[in-house]
């Protein structure tokens, strides 16, 4: 499906492509549609353009939080997945009712609905590619 340019920032010859799987995972990729018959300063500028407002927009995500740090701590999705890495290296499955047997084995006001509402949520945003992206970044920005 192509995009117009629906902020006027780019001219014709370049146009986003976007597959809306790959948007919603979140992974960053775009693919862009280029006129070959258009000039190369044509091309060049207005990838240009549209560069540098991709840039603005991305400089604008919200930095990984010392709260964001907390919540994935107390939603023990790192040992949630800790255990999806075991089943998966031994061949074994695991159900919610076992994960939750497990993981709140001490935490008896916490339960499956936890370890599906809230667990599962922070353990996917972990696993994700924008998340580590992010991370990065802001590593180093820091660095």
């Amino acid at each position: 499906m192509q995009v117009g340019p629906s902020h006027g920032i780019f001219a014709p010859p370049v146009q986003v492509i976007t597959n809306a799987k790959e948007q919603k995972s979140g992974d960053g990729r775009v693919f862009l549609s280029v006129d070959l018959a258009a000039s190369d300063a044509a091309v060049t500028a207005s990838f240009q353009a549209w560069l540098k407002f991709q840039r603005t927009q991305a400089s604008r995500v919200k930095e990984i939080s010392t709260v964001d740090m907390r919540n994935w701590f107390d939603s023990l999705a790192l040992p949630f997945i800790d255990l999806k890495i075991y089943c998966v290296a031994t061949g074994q499955t695991m159900t919610d009712e076992i994960a939750s047997e497990l993981l709140f084995e001490k935490r008896p006001d916490r339960g499956i609905d936890s370890l599906r509402k809230v667990t599962k949520k922070h353990a996917r945003r972990l696993l994700s590619t924008q998340l580590s992206r992010r991370l990065s970044a802001q590593l180093s920005l820091k660095g």
